[in-house]
């Protein structure tokens, strides 16, 4: 019988949220002899090669590099490994409904050249309380129990402090070498698992303004997260693999989505099916922001764009995943005149995005930007404030006027 699914998992010390994860894919609906899954383990050095053994009713392979390959190349590995007609990316921590595998099926049954993210039926839980989880997890953990006498008293938090039942519990489980689990199959099999969860959608401004179909939404590819995407495979080859060239954290996924985004891909939330984000430890946002930093540059000089060089904006805090749409709609009504009236005021933007990410990728302060951002160009800045001034006194594209007299006067 053909593989219909292949399910893509890859894993870096995961364990054991990666095999609560396998254990909610071994009860789907789906017919489990047509679906495949792929389980890429990158050199992860917990206990994550103990699921070389795991049993399952559908078809398994597990994969283990020696050497860490990074996001994007785990990915591809296991996607070349894979065999069926459909391609289901889920990250290894995620504990997904029983139907989960039947409904993005039967949404690329139903419609070709179509990308199902799942944002808003993204939900988070705790499978375990983990060691090296830090202050804010376990204050989020007890916020969970704190109105539950019973199981305050399973963790024996009998204070009425709230400080002091957190530094408690806190102080218990760091006191362990493992993860203590709070999940049994039996759990999972019978979906009771509910008093650890809570709701975390992504993007949730986005899909409520624009709906699961993205309607009039220039950047959907900023929703796809791997966390759960699938799409056919045919339109995975025609545009590529995942970009093997970024390093550490950020932006393989979204670079892959705007590539699906470019090549004329649907874009679908499904929100129906709710999928369970497992909590795990996590490196500060201040560790991994030059990552973000450097990745975002390689996007931009993968794709020279006007839209991805906004995201500028949002790095810095001027444009948020809502109101960007707004800048790139005008940018189009801009474009769609055949004159090249606007065309000194899109090279100079072009030119502000690219060195703005310079800078933010060696650590300078993103400030003084007309005199620093065109010093290499004599006459540009005066001449781009003459354009932004053109275009204020016509009344026309005032988001991307505001935006940008907001990075100049920085």
């Amino acid at each position: 019988m053909s593989t219909e699914v292949s399910i893509i998992m890859n894993s870096y010390n995961k364990y054991p949220m990666n095999l609560f994860s396998l254990m909610a894919l071994k009860y789907q609906t789906f017919d489990p002899s047509k679906m495949e899954v792929i389980f890429v383990d990158d050199a992860s050095s917990d206990r994550t090669p103990k699921l070389s053994r795991f049993q399952a009713p559908f078809p398994f392979r597990y994969i283990r590099s020696d050497k860490n390959l990074g996001r994007s190349a785990a990915k591809n590995v296991g996607i070349a490994a894979a065999s069926g007609k459909i391609i289901i990316m889920l990250d290894a921590e995620m504990l997904v409904h029983r139907r989960y595998v039947e409904r993005h099926y039967r949404y690329h049954s139903q419609e070709d050249n179509l990308v199902v993210t799942g944002c808003m039926g993204h939900n988070g839980m705790f499978s375990v309380l983990h060691p090296a989880f830090n202050k804010k997890q376990f204050k989020h953990f007890y916020s969970l129990i704190r109105k539950r006498p019973l199981l305050r008293k399973k963790w024996r938090l009998t204070s009425w402090s709230r400080r002091r039942n957190i530094r408690k519990l806190t102080a218990r489980i760091q006191k362990r070498s493992r993860p203590v689990r709070l999940l049994k199959e039996e759990a999972i099999k019978n979906r009771k698992f509910h008093r650890y969860t809570f709701t975390d959608p992504l993007r949730p401004e986005v899909l409520r303004k624009f709906g699961s179909r993205y309607e009039g939404y220039h950047l959907p590819w900023y929703c796809v997260v791997t966390h759960s995407l699938s799409f056919r495979r045919s339109l995975y080859e025609e545009v590529g693999p995942f970009y093997e060239g970024f390093e550490g954290w950020g932006f393989e996924d979204w670079e892959f989505g705007y590539r699906l985004y470019k090549h004329g891909a649907k874009f679908l939330d499904d929100g129906r099916t709710p999928i369970y984000h497992q909590e795990h430890p996590t490196q500060p946002y201040a560790s991994i922001k030059s990552d973000n930093y450097k990745n975002y540059r390689k996007f931009y000089q993968r794709h020279r764009d006007f839209e991805v060089g906004l995201h500028t904006l949002l790095l810095l805090g001027i444009r948020d995943f809502v109101s960007i749409n707004d800048l790139v709609s005008e940018y189009k009504e801009m474009t769609s005149d055949s004159t090249e009236k606007y065309q000194a005021f899109l090279n100079s933007s072009m030119t502000l995005f690219e060195k703005i990410a310079d800078r933010l990728v060696n650590e300078q302060p993103v400030k003084n930007l007309g005199d620093v951002l065109f010093e290499d160009q004599p006459g540009a800045y005066e001449a781009f404030q003459n354009e932004l001034s053109l275009l204020r006194e016509e009344g026309r594209f005032p988001g991307l006027v505001k935006s940008f007299q907001k990075l100049l006067e920085r």
